[in-house]
């Protein structure tokens, strides 16, 4: 079900976003995976038309199918499910994926629900973003990199060589999962405006 969401999705974005009129059908798209495994459009096969550079991710849970696009700026998506219970300690967890900054932050939670909502929160945001770059898990470890809240702010920001990037959070309201579709560059973003 999620590659016919994909395809269907990708191609509304290209009939929708062509300057002939054209409808796009879903079955003419063909794929490629990247060097790291992420699937991507792939441009190569028709040179003849003119459609956006669209990039999309999908991610989902045993309920739940979400599908991100943009045009020209990388993107990922993560959904979670926020209720899920933890098998082992979340700080014991966090020490062994998370950076030593974000360690600390949850360290500094003393109810442990709130604790557990805030690990899963966090590996949403970098899960999303480690599949905006297009890499994965294993070619960008969650521990080389730092996501973090500011006090009293509702987003979060990433911390060290890759600032810019944005990160957007969502409780569903009608379900038990959280969604992010994270990060487009604003360097990127201004070009485009």
């Amino acid at each position: 079900f999620s590659h016919t969401l994909v395809r269907t999705t990708v191609a509304r974005y290209q009939t929708n976003n062509n300057n002939n009129d054209t409808v796009v059908d879903p079955r003419s798209l063909k794929f490629k995976k990247n060097l790291y495994g992420k699937p991507e459009v792939d441009r190569e096969v028709d040179t003849t038309t003119n459609y956006p550079k669209l990039k999309f991710n999908i991610s989902h849970t045993d309920s739940l199918i979400a599908c991100g696009v943009t045009v020209n700026v990388p993107v990922g998506i993560d959904v979670e499910d926020k209720t899920r219970k933890m098998r082992h300690d979340v700080l014991s967890l966090a020490k062994r994926f998370y950076s030593s900054r974000e360690v600390e932050f949850l360290s500094s939670i003393a109810d442990m629900e709130a604790r557990r909502k805030e690990f899963i929160k966090l590996w949403t945001l970098k899960e999303a973003y480690v599949k905006a770059l297009g890499k994965g898990f294993s070619a960008s470890p969650f521990n080389t990199f730092s996501i973090i809240r500011p006090e009293a702010a509702e987003s979060y920001n990433l911390c060290g060589q890759a600032e810019g990037w944005k990160f957007r959070l969502l409780e569903l309201a009608a379900s038990s999962h959280y969604a992010l579709q994270s990060a487009l560059k604003q360097k990127m973003l201004k070009k485009k405006l």
